[in-house]
């Protein structure tokens, strides 16, 4: 039994160089930020104090730490071979929001996707070393937009206006024991968050919760987590960018690797424009979208694939399936991208 399993991992992780007559091109892929302490806490919190004792709010905490390392590896088990061992700069460019959480899971990944090898070594007790991480605007929502602000306070208000609708005595309830009265999709998420962070620590949350968390708390996140995509319009200005960017690389290619370190949002509102059927969720700390470049003699192709813990899923793209030959693909995502300047335009 125990074999069978170090199989099944194993077979997992080599899955992608399993085609005999099919060659991987090039990798991008955006991941969510490890394990994190609540962004804001609420007024009733019994935890407030607690959950700071290690860092500040919105910081990345051990956990978090090692939950990228081990996705790092995850990643290094799934494409050694074509990915080197050993680090260089023309192999990989990593991107991050400007948040510390994802700059530090990023260096934490690629702690583990490249532990230093022979000349690279520079300190036998740490199996570390420094790989550079820049900050990349095209994960960044745009600041002083009128256009873009508009829309998503009438998509955030469409979305409550639902909610409350089925559900005023409800958020009466959580307004009451929570102390911070709820009026909008953005009150919602400032309970969701510090009950989704102490969940995962382990804490007993308290008894008034048991009426909303995890549900209906979780499926009213994952509505949240869609609303920069609520409309092609809204989606250039979130998701548009980041398009743009993979379009423009899978056209042409300097690096093998890709990576994006970034946010909730920006992980669900990728796989929402590229798979509009995938049911509403609330990403997982380091869950990780991945779309792999593949080539066989017919021509290019595009795989799109979503990691959330253990679960692993090869997703059909929209109207072009699971290997979405690369001209298609380009159809498809065209009306969404968007590059800086043209969002600038926009806005």
């Amino acid at each position: 039994m125990y074999l069978g399993w170090l199989l099944v991992i194993f077979c997992q992780c080599l899955v992608v160089f399993s085609h005999e007559n099919d060659t991987l091109v090039a990798v991008q892929m955006l991941y969510r930020h490890g394990d994190r302490t609540p962004v804001i806490v609420y007024p009733n919190d019994p935890y407030k104090d607690f959950v700071y004792r290690e860092t500040g709010p919105g910081q990345l905490t051990n956990k978090g730490k090692e939950r990228q390392y081990k996705l790092g590896q995850w990643l290094r088990n799934r494409y050694n071979g074509f990915l080197p061992s050993k680090y260089s700069n023309s192999d990989i460019k990593i991107f991050t929001d400007d948040e510390d959480r994802c700059f530090m899971s990023a260096m934490s990944n690629l702690a583990g996707l490249y532990p230093p090898k022979g000349q690279q070594i520079w300190n036998k007790d740490i199996k570390w070393q420094p790989i550079p991480v820049r900050f990349n605007l095209t994960l960044h929502v745009p600041d002083n937009c009128p256009v873009y602000t508009k829309l998503y306070q009438e998509a955030q208000e469409e979305e409550f206006k639902k909610i409350k609708g089925k559900n005023e005595d409800l958020l009466e309830y959580i307004s009451k024991n929570s102390g911070r009265n709820i009026t909008d999709f953005y009150g919602l998420m400032t309970i969701n968050d510090p009950l989704n962070c102490e969940h995962l620590l382990g804490l007993k949350l308290p008894e008034w919760t048991d009426a909303y968390y995890p549900e209906p708390s979780q499926q009213w996140g994952a509505i949240f987590m869609g609303l920069g995509v609520h409309s092609g319009k809204l989606a250039r200005f979130t998701v548009g960018p980041i398009l743009q960017n993979i379009l423009e690389h899978f056209e042409n290619i300097k690096e093998k690797m890709i990576m994006y370190s970034s946010h909730d949002n920006s992980l669900a509102q990728l796989v929402y424009s590229l798979h509009p059927s995938y049911p509403k969720f609330l990403p997982e700390f380091a869950s990780v979208a991945i779309l792999e470049l593949w080539q066989n003699k017919n021509g290019k192709y595009v795989k799109f694939t979503l990691k959330r813990n253990n679960n692993i899923e090869e997703l059909n793209i929209k109207n072009c399936g699971l290997k979405c030959s690369l001209n298609k693909f380009k159809a498809l995502v065209k009306p969404l991208a968007a590059s800086l300047e043209k969002r600038e335009q926009l806005c």
